[in-house]
This record gives C-alpha cells, sequence and structure tokens, in this order.
C-alpha cells in the first residue's frame, strides 16, 4: 500500500470562489460563505485562487447547487434551493480519460484511427468527430511515440493502474497546446444545457483535492511510468524535430513527409513546454487522480458489443465540477451516464432540503458491510466515513456486542 492515499480533503487550498445563486438576494449571502470556505475574509478585490472558468459557468447556470465548506469534509456541494427526486443537477464531461469511453455496437460506425504504416495498435473512435477531436487534442503527438506507450500501456496493464496512462494522455494534451498558442485543447463548457467541462490545459486539473504523496523520493512504480512516458514524450519531440528539418530541405515536395503537418516552430515549443513536464508535475497529476477519478459504466446489450475501453464494459475519467462531491455511504445524488459514454449526470435520489449537502458514494456501498466499506474509504480515499448509515451500524454493532 503505498502512502500517497492520504487525503488532504479539507487541508487543500479551498478554491470554491462562489455559490450557484437564485436571486440578487441570495447572492451576497452566498458570496460571503463561499469566500469564508476559500479562508478569505474580504471580497473579490483581494487576490484569490485560479477558479476554473466552467465552473464559474457552473455556478452562474445552476441556481439549486453551492458550494461550501463542510467539518472534517472540506469544500463540498450543497443544495442552495429545494431539489425534488428525480431532478437533474448538472452535466459534466470529463477533462482527462483514456480511451474513447463509449461501446462499440456490431452495428456502429467505426473510424480507425492510424497515423503511420508503422502503427501497430491504432485507436478505434466511436465516430468521426471523435477521432478528429482527439487528433486534435493529443493522438498526432501521442501516435509518434508508440514504442514507449505501448511499453507504459502493459506497465499500467501488468500493475492494474490506470493513472499513468490518464497523466500520460494529459502530457501529450499539454504538448499539443503548445502547437497552438493561445488556443485550447478541451471543449468549451455549452452555455444554456447544463453541460460542463474543465479544460486540462488552463490548469484545472490542479483544482481537484490531491493525495499527500510526501516528499521525496516517490513511490517507484511512478518513477518507473514516468521515465516511459518521459521516453515517449522526446521521441514525439525529436519526430516533429525532424519532420520539421525534412520539410525545410524540401520545400518544394508535393506530398510533405509524415509528421509535417505540424505548425512551424513546433519542436522548439514542446521543447519548452517538455521542461515544466517533469517528475513533479506528474506527481502532483497521479495525486490528484488517484482520489478525483470516476469509474465510467457502460450499459451492455445482451447480444454482441464491442468495448473501446480497456477492461471491457467500464473506463477511467476525471471531472472538474463534480470533483467537489464528497461521500456518503447512502447518497442523496446518484451518477448515470444516459448517453453511455463518457457524460456524466447527477440525479438527485430523493428530495433534498435547501442548505443539505449534496452527496455521491465513491464505492458500491449498498453491497458492503460497515466493516468493508470502511476498509474500502481508507484505503483508497485515506479518510474513515462517519456517515449517518454508518454511524447507526456501528452503535448497533456495540450494542448487541
Amino acid at each position: 500500500m503505498l502512502p500517497l492515499r492520504q487525503c488532504l480533503i479539507g487541508a487543500a487550498t479551498y478554491r470554491a470562489q462562489c455559490v450557484w445563486m437564485a436571486s440578487s438576494s441570495v447572492a451576497a449571502r452566498c458570496l460571503s460563505t463561499s469566500y469564508a470556505a476559500l479562508g478569505a475574509d474580504t471580497g473579490p478585490s483581494r487576490s484569490t485562487p485560479h477558479i476554473p472558468a466552467a465552473l464559474l459557468l457552473a455556478l452562474e447556470q445552476r441556481p439549486k447547487v453551492g458550494v461550501a465548506k463542510f467539518p472534517d469534509a472540506g469544500r463540498g456541494l450543497v443544495a442552495a434551493l429545494p431539489i425534488g427526486y428525480g431532478e437533474n443537477l448538472f452535466r459534466e464531461l470529463p477533462m482527462v480519460c483514456y480511451n474513447c469511453l463509449s461501446v462499440l455496437l456490431p452495428t456502429s460506425p467505426r473510424v480507425h484511427a492510424r497515423r503511420s504504416a508503422s502503427d501497430a495498435s491504432p485507436r478505434w473512435f466511436c465516430c468521426q468527430d471523435c477521432a478528429a477531436a482527439a487528433d486534435k487534442q493529443f493522438y498526432a503527438l501521442e501516435s509518434l511515440a508508440l514504442d514507449s506507450m505501448s511499453k507504459l500501456e502493459q506497465l499500467s496493464k501488468d500493475s492494474g493502474e490506470r493513472f499513468p496512462l490518464m497523466v500520460a494522455r494529459l502530457a501529450f494534451m499539454h504538448l499539443s497546446a503548445a502547437l497552438n498558442p493561445g488556443g485550447s485543447t478541451s471543449a468549451a463548457p455549452q452555455k444554456g444545457e447544463g453541460v460542463y467541462q474543465g479544460d486540462p490545459v488552463a490548469g484545472d486539473v490542479k483544482f481537484l483535492c490531491f493525495a499527500n504523496v510526501g516528499p521525496e523520493p516517490y513511490p517507484q512504480p511512478w518513477v518507473d511510468a514516468y521515465s516511459l512516458l518521459l521516453a515517449g514524450m522526446e521521441q514525439a519531440c525529436v519526430a516533429v524535430q525532424v519532420a520539421e528539418q525534412a520539410r525545410a530541405a524540401v520545400p518544394e515536395a508535393g506530398q510533405e513527409p509524415a509528421g509535417q503537418g505540424f505548425p512551424a516552430g513546433s519542436a522548439a515549443r514542446m521543447q519548452n513546454q517538455l521542461a515544466s513536464l517533469d517528475l513533479h508535475w506528474f506527481v502532483a497529476m497521479i495525486s490528484r487522480l488517484h482520489i478525483n477519478v470516476f469509474r465510467v459504466g457502460a450499459v451492455l446489450p445482451m447480444d454482441g458489443w464491442v468495448p473501446l475501453s480497456v477492461d471491457g464494459a467500464s473506463g477511467s475519467a476525471a471531472y472538474l465540477v463534480s470533483s467537489l462531491f464528497n461521500h456518503n455511504c447512502e447518497p442523496n445524488v446518484d451518477v448515470v451516464f444516459p448517453r453511455n459514454d463518457g457524460m456524466a449526470s447527477f440525479v438527485a435520489a430523493r428530495d433534498i432540503d435547501e442548505g443539505e449537502q449534496l452527496c455521491i458514494s465513491y464505492i458500491e456501498s449498498y453491497s458492503m458491510s460497515l466493516e468493508q466499506r470502511r476498509k474500502h474509504l481508507r484505503h483508497t480515499y485515506g479518510f474513515i466515513c462517519r456517515c449517518q448509515l454508518c454511524q447507526e451500524e456501528e452503535s448497533d454493532q456495540k450494542s448487541s456486542s
């Protein structure tokens, strides 16, 4: 068991700047409450931590959900107004994931992404739009590092850890963004639809609470994984540099060599970005993913399906707004995936009173005993659950003993 799972929820800086507001009279009270959660005693005129744009947009558009600070739990979501059973709180697309989270049926259109003849492990995508987005966000560069990435995939498979793969995906998103200064590799939040998405390249992943890893030396499995990732990033940088040199040597060529679709100066910008993607960055990112990643489950048909995800019926994804949900073994919010892909929808599991904390369950608590739930939560998330259900079961056990 690695020491990284001591969760700093409650100790990390509270970055929630404001609360979803239903009216101007509520606004002042909500803003005051959220600045208190930040640990600030002043308004927006003073410097405050970076607040992701997608979160601010959600604050404006979802009047029934707010942000507050809770004893022993840190920042979390709260019902700013009464919420009815079955009501949709919001929907969210992942900031970062690994592999397409859709499920391919035998009748589904399949897009086969192979960027070169040497690509022995091409990616499958559910549609052309998904493939085009992946190419812009990470795959154009990631496909230039197939050897190292294949080794990293095998290492992750052997260890049963997806987090290094997700951080690798994030690294190539940063490198891809460096090729397009001022641009973003993430889709913009969709106004008016209640669908939000954080921008990992803009630093939104840093907003997530993180596990306390401690000083160096870092866990050896992480060091090994980073070594493979670094080799892959360097391999991609060299490939782009070689392509730039080839283009400069034969500018009149009618057919550009493979990999020459990158803007001029790409290799230099990638090298500058690579300097910031060091081992410390890798550990900072993986320590956040360890306690914030959602399991994306797919509802499979009865006959004939081809999963796109690594282990068949599920994927892994990290979200921004929903990272603020705290845990309860009897949650008042359910997480569903209505499109059978990575878009998560958060629905009220019962009527919720104003001022009540909004919680999901981090585990399949309905099928576990008190001891199993607490062991799992402490091992994975670093805390002992003291929700009402756990306290009642603990009291019952003491009474019967």
